[in-house]
């Protein structure tokens, strides 16, 4: 693993890039954010904020399963499953679900066929909404999945550096070329 520093895009942000040799791939992370190269639980990689909005900092969390035989299609279908079996455990609070699906689709980015899911979740220690924007990348028989996380009424600040990671992510002969573009998920307006 190696990271190097990378100009930002112009929002004033600096980001770092992480490596991993071990699966073959490349993405950002910002220069000023906490690696943690041993995480707990199942992640591989967790990058995380100095700053604490609210009473939280906002985290990247890196997986990585290989080898993965399974589909992208079917690993989504099975993330729908255990959201739906989650939103049923959560029940309601103040008239919403606990956990909510608010966009989903395919990511437009350098790894072909990968798919986002935006979420909203009521985090009862927090006691505040926390939105996650979940993407996975399949490779060949790897599956990456980097989540972003963030308090709800902080996401849409958070939206552009998120995005810029997520756009990052490539594999194999793509390393090395970490693609800029514009936004391939959105926030919806609070309350929504």
């Amino acid at each position: 693993m190696v990271a190097v520093g990378f100009p930002g895009s112009g929002l004033g942000e600096q980001f770092n890039v992480f490596r991993s040799e071990e699966y073959g791939f490349v993405m950002k992370y910002p220069a000023d954010w906490i690696k943690n190269e041993r995480p707990e639980g199942n992640y591989y990689i967790v990058f995380e904020a100095l700053a604490v909005m609210g009473n939280f900092r906002c985290r990247i969390h890196v997986a990585v399963h290989s080898p993965v035989g399974d589909t992208l299609a079917e690993m989504v279908q099975g993330l729908r499953k255990g959201i739906s079996d989650l939103q049923d455990k959560a029940g309601v609070r103040e008239g919403e679900e606990q956990l909510q699906i608010l966009d989903e689709g395919g990511f437009k980015c350098n790894v072909q066929g990968a798919y986002f899911v935006y979420l909203r979740v009521y985090d009862t220690s927090l006691r505040s909404w926390m939105d996650t924007v979940i993407v996975f990348y399949k490779h060949k028989e790897i599956l990456l999945r980097v989540s972003c996380l963030a308090p709800s009424h902080f996401m849409e600040r958070q939206h552009r550096m998120f995005n810029e990671v997520l756009l990052s992510v490539t594999f194999g002969t793509q390393v090395g070329k970490i693609r800029e573009g514009p936004a391939r998920w959105r926030v919806p307006a609070l309350g929504n």
